[in-house]
C-alpha cells in the first residue's frame, strides 16, 4: 500500500515503487502485496487494482497479492472477471486476500451500511466461488442475484486463486476458519493476541473439519537498519503519526480492546513492530514462526518514508534476514 501526504508528486512515488518491485524481485522476496482504501485523507494513493496490475510487469517469478480488496464494496461479476483477469496476466501468480473493511466513510459514500457490510461480504465471496468453478451460475442472495450468468473468463488457477482472509478481532478468525480459508493476520496487535488467535483459528478448523492450510500469513511492520538506535529513530515519528490516523479512521475498533492505539509510542511498540538490526529483526519474526505462521510479509514504506531508507531496508533484508529463514527451512 504506497501511501503518501497530500501534495506529493504521485507520478513519482509510482515510479519508486517500481523500483521496489524490481528489488524485492533481486532480494529473493517472494510476494509483494498492495492494499485498498478509499478516502484516504490525509493521505494520497492510487488504486488497487490498476496499480497491482501494472506493477506485476516488472516481474517474472514473483506473486502478486491483493491485500486487502475491500470485498463488500464490489458486485460479484465485477470481482470474478477483474480477478480472474488478474490471475492470467500474472500468469498464474495471484493472491486474492479480501477483507470487510472498517471505515464508515467509505461505506457511506458506496451508499451501504456497515450493518449489512458482513452479509454482502460473505455473499460476493460465495458468488465469486461460484463464478470461477460454475458453468452457469443462478444465485439468490439479499444483495446480489444472479440468473443464468455465464462467466466466460476463469482465473488461470484451479479453482481459484489462493483466497486470503484478513480478521482481526477473535469473533472474526473464527469466521474465517469456519469457512476454511487462510486466515491474513493483520500488523495491529501484539505477540500475545496474535498466539491466542492462532488458537482459535486451528481449532475451528480442526473442530470443521478443514485441512491446515499450507500457507499461514501474517503481515507486520518493519523497520531495520544496520543497529537499533537507527532503526528506532527512523521508526518513530512515521508509525506514531500514522497509528494516530489509524485511530481516528477507527482502525482500532475492530481489534480485541486490550489493543487500542491510543497509548505513547514506546508501549505501541512493545511485540507489535519488528525495529531494529537484521539479527533482532530476526529474533522478533522467528517469535512469529514459532507461534505457526509461514508467510511473513512486511510493510516497509508508509507516508513520509524517504525513498533511500526504503531502498536499505530491502537490500538489508535481502541479504541478512531472507537467507537465514531460507537456511532454516
Amino acid at each position: 500500500m504506497i501511501q503518501s501526504p497530500l501534495n506529493t508528486n504521485v507520478y513519482q512515488k509510482f515510479q519508486e515503487s517500481l523500483e521496489y518491485v524490481r528489488m524485492a524481485d533481486k532480494y529473493g522476496f517472494d510476494a509483494v502485496f498492495c492494499g485498498q482504501h478509499y478516502l484516504t485523507y490525509p493521505y494520497t494513493m492510487l488504486q488497487l487494482i490498476p496499480f497491482l496490475s501494472r506493477i506485476m510487469a516488472e516481474s517474472k517469478r514473483l506473486y502478486f497479492g491483493t491485500g486487502i480488496l475491500l470485498l463488500a464494496l464490489y458486485n460479484p461479476v465485477d470481482v470474478a472477471e477483474t480477478i480472474a483477469s488478474m490471475d492470467i496476466i500474472s500468469g498464474g501468480r495471484l493472491i486474492f486476500g479480501v477483507g470487510l473493511g472498517y471505515r464508515e466513510e467509505e461505506y457511506d459514500a458506496f451508499g451501504i451500511s456497515k450493518e449489512d457490510a458482513p452479509k454482502r461480504f460473505n455473499e460476493c465471496l460465495a458468488a465469486v466461488k461460484m463464478l470461477w468453478t460454475q458453468d452457469i451460475v443462478n444465485f439468490e442472495g439479499k444483495y446480489f442475484k444472479l440468473k443464468n450468468v455465464r462467466l466466460t473468463i476463469k482465473p488461470l488457477q484451479k479453482p481459484y486463486p489462493p483466497i486470503w482472509i484478513a480478521a482481526n478481532s477473535d469473533k472474526a478468525v473464527e469466521k474465517v476458519a469456519k469457512l476454511g480459508h487462510v486466515w491474513y493476520a493483520n500488523p495491529h496487535v501484539t505477540i500475545n493476541t496474535l498466539k491466542r488467535q492462532m488458537e482459535i483459528y486451528l481449532n475451528i478448523l480442526k473442530k470443521n473439519n478443514h485441512p491446515e492450510p499450507s500457507f499461514k500469513p501474517v503481515l507486520r511492520e518493519l523497520f531495520v537498519s544496520e543497529n537499533f538506535e537507527e532503526a528506532y529513530r527512523m521508526a518513530e515519528p512515521i508509525l506514531e503519526n500514522k497509528y494516530k490516523v489509524y485511530h481516528q479512521w477507527g482502525q482500532d475498533k475492530v481489534v480485541p480492546p486490550e489493543e487500542h492505539f491510543d497509548r505513547e509510542f514506546a508501549e505501541l511498540a512493545q511485540e507489535r513492530f519488528i525495529i531494529g538490526s537484521p539479527d533482532q529483526c530476526i529474533e522478533q519474526l522467528s517469535k512469529l514462526i514459532n507461534i505457526g505462521f509461514n508467510f511473513l510479509i512486511f510493510r516497509i514504506y508508509w507516508p513520509h518514508s524517504k525513498h533511500e531508507d526504503v531502498l536499505n531496508t530491502l537490500k538489508l533484508v535481502g541479504e541478512k534476514v531472507i537467507p537465514y529463514f531460507n537456511d532454516f527451512n
